[in-house]
């Protein structure tokens, strides 16, 4: 009788959970197949939340890459388009390469859901894996990269970071962010009407 009144009670508990988890739910769903989203990486949007700059990347010897750029992604037509500025640097800052980069192909995208609704701006969360192709100024040939952009508004996992990474063909790879609190700058995805 005891067994059967402590399941009834986590039954209910269970139900009322579900009850008051379910409103939430719907904030954090993924973003219809045909989303189309507005990106940011840096750039002067930021500037009124203190992190304007460009978005770095630091690769394993020290170099680094800081990009700025923004386009538009389609979730549904696996589209994107866009582009931007980059700045690549040695360990010691020197600079190594400037020039741009166009956004060529659309791999994934996670979105992580919006903002508080009471925020100013319709950000949303998410991270998309973006093929690009860079080309340095100057007689210097291009070269393609898989770009990682990461906005943490909404609701991402535990180990989402705002920022960007880069893996170049052919190396090097800018696998660590550099987070707008130590200089980098942010990101961010915005729906498209």
């Amino acid at each position: 009788m005891l067994r059967k009144a402590r399941l009834c009670s986590l039954s209910l508990i269970a139900v009322l959970a579900l009850f008051l988890l379910a409103p939430n739910a719907t904030s954090v769903s993924a973003a219809p197949g045909s989303a189309t989203y507005d990106y940011l990486i840096g750039g002067h949007f930021f500037d009124q939340f203190g992190v304007g700059g460009p978005d770095i990347a630091i690769a394993s010897n020290g170099a680094t890459i800081a990009m700025l750029g923004a386009g538009t992604l389609s979730i549904h037509s696996k589209s994107v388009s866009g582009g931007g500025t980059f700045t690549q640097t040695d360990a010691n800052g020197n600079v190594v390469a400037t020039g741009t980069w166009t956004a060529e192909q659309l791999l994934s995208f996670d979105p992580y859901g919006t903002a508080p609704p009471d925020s100013f701006f319709n950000i949303y969360g998410g991270k998309a894996l973006v093929r690009i192709h860079l080309s340095p100024d100057g007689a210097r040939p291009g070269v393609d990269a898989v770009l990682r952009i990461t906005c943490v508004a909404g609701f991402p996992p535990p180990s989402a970071e705002e920022g960007i990474e880069l893996a170049v063909e052919g190396g090097p790879n800018f696998n660590r962010n550099i987070p707008f609190d130590a200089g980098g700058g942010a990101t961010a995805f915005m729906p498209v009407p």
